[in-house]
């Protein structure tokens, strides 16, 4: 017993910092800032008159950046075969995330500005689209809307 206490007292007088009760450590990781959006599901129907379908397509929204604010616009937009028949003042959408925001394409081209603490927890957002005619105005058969989103994180 007197072996293990000599033993006991080098190993402490030798090591002081093994008698210490506690150690500070860090972890760290340097995280980039991200900023974008993907198409996680491209479904959404174009619906005619004064109401969206319910099918939308499916956006999520990335910023990490501290304080920042994003702004969602419109970039770039075809219209198709509606091109000759309807006013670009015709064609609007909405915006679900969670707040709603709605407009034509010229509210669009300007774009809103969002706060990613008001983002859905997981950054996904939902867009519909609607031109303000009825069904039969416009030619038979597919018709499609060609539209570019885009983000800016500020």
């Amino acid at each position: 017993m007197r072996k293990l206490a000599l033993w006991l007292a080098l190993l402490f007088s030798a090591c002081p910092s093994l008698a210490n009760v506690s150690a500070p450590i860090t972890f760290h990781k340097e995280v980039p800032e991200q900023c974008g959006l993907t198409v996680l599901e491209n479904l959404g129907a174009l619906a005619f008159g004064n109401d969206y379908e319910n099918r939308t397509t499916t956006l999520k929204l990335v910023s990490n950046r501290k304080g920042a604010r994003v702004h969602f616009k419109l970039n770039q937009i075809h219209l198709g075969d509606l091109e000759q028949i309807i006013d670009p003042s015709q064609v609007h959408f909405k915006l679900e995330a969670p707040n709603i925001y709605e407009g034509d394409i010229n509210y669009w081209k300007q774009g809103v500005e969002l706060h990613p603490k008001l983002f859905n927890p997981d950054g996904i957002v939902h867009v519909s689209a609607r031109v303000e005619t009825s069904e039969d105005r416009v030619p038979a058969g597919l018709l499609n809307i060609y539209i570019e989103w885009g983000i800016e994180c500020i």
